[in-house]
């Protein structure tokens, strides 16, 4: 997959056609249509932290569909960007440059954050802060001296594989997980000296588990759903929702319907996953990780042409499925209200478990 700047709304071809093609408009109607929140589930969007920590830029994401604006029309106070996945070091720069560009020309409504000073920053000025992560650790290109020059530069997480192996780690696809490489343990070793946040979001099951023992703090999931939930390879096992919340970790629930088993990707599907994870480890180690993609097509061309990448889910092929939008956490909410969680609770979904963890870490 390619990766223009920031603000290219570049249209791919429509992907091939699939069994699912007929449900394809109302899947789409489903992503963007109005929401009814009650007052109350209102009341807590509006006094609480809310924060997503992942929210893909490539591809005109953000600009084309402004996502970032709908993030703050809902009331999120810290969104992280995904700086392109697959990228080398000159264009994890590039990208980075971009988002920060972006934020400056956009002062009024965005603070860029290199702490959790500067998310209290951006709440009390009415602004939303935005970060940067990513989803891999290509960007070092196997130097470790690097990591301090990401970090400076505001990256707050990393993922360690996404999906296939490399350098560092095996991905939740590879047939054989063979875990963290000598110079992976070093770079998980170094993420906890620096303080980057260390993140298992598709990375192979035996890497993880290495991975959060070695972690020096509070590990995150920042974008996972429950395979005791649904059964998918993008999911993860419960003795892994378990070591993380033993680091004093948080799971992100994302809004994928591809992880989620609804190709809707209802808030009712969403709560499934955040209920599981609370009645395993507690209120205190869930929060949001949505990982909204706006436009479907150009998604499942990606899918079709990385067909290696993102193999059928024990023999059954990916349905074409929506990515919920940030105003489904009100949905969210009133579920939560619905099925007698504290407001305490709720609002350590909404932002408060994640902003622990960047307290710690996040220096």
């Amino acid at each position: 997959m390619t990766h223009p700047v920031l603000g290219d709304d570049a249209s791919p071809k429509r992907a091939s056609a699939g069994p699912f093609d007929a449900e394809r408009e109302s899947i789409r109607a489903e992503q963007d249509r109005p929401r009814t929140v009650s007052d109350r589930g209102r009341c807590l969007l509006r006094d609480s932290v809310v924060i997503d920590m992942i929210q893909p830029m490539e591809n005109g994401n953000l600009t084309k569909y402004h996502l970032l604006e709908q993030a703050r029309a809902v009331g999120f106070t810290f969104v992280s960007v995904t700086i392109y996945p697959d990228s080398d070091a000159r264009a994890s720069l590039d990208g980075i440059g971009a988002v920060r560009r972006y934020v400056a020309e956009h002062s009024d409504n965005f603070i860029f954050a290199h702490n959790s000073l500067d998310i209290a920053r951006a709440q009390n000025a009415g602004r939303t802060a935005i970060g940067v992560n990513f989803q891999e650790t290509l960007p070092l290109g196997g130097n470790l001296d690097l990591l301090p020059v990401y970090k400076s530069l505001g990256i707050s997480h990393m993922l360690l594989a996404y999906n296939r192996r490399n350098m560092v780690a095996d991905g939740c696809t590879e047939v054989v997980d063979n875990g963290l490489s000598r110079f992976g343990r070093d770079v998980v070793k170094e993420m906890s000296k620096i303080g980057i946040l260390c993140d298992g979001s598709h990375t192979g099951y035996r890497s993880s588990m290495e991975a959060m023992e070695l972690y020096d703090g509070p590990f995150i999931f920042s974008h996972s759903n429950c395979k005791a939930v649904f059964n998918h390879y993008r999911n993860i096992a419960d003795d892994q929702i378990q070591a993380c919340a033993a680091t004093g970790g948080v799971i992100g629930i994302n809004g994928v319907g591809m992880f989620l088993d609804d190709p809707y990707a209802r808030a009712e599907s969403m709560f499934r996953h955040i209920d599981h994870v609370v009645s395993l480890v507690g209120e205190t180690h869930v929060g949001i990780g949505l990982d909204r993609m706006a436009d479907l097509d150009l998604i499942y061309q990606y899918l079709h042409d990385n067909a290696a990448m993102w193999p059928d889910n024990d023999g059954r092929p990916m349905r074409f499925s929506t990515f919920s939008s940030h105003a489904v956490i009100g949905e969210v909410v009133d579920l939560m209200l619905a099925h007698g969680y504290s407001e305490a609770a709720i609002t350590g979904y909404l932002g408060q478990n994640f902003l622990r963890v960047l307290e710690r870490v996040w220096t």
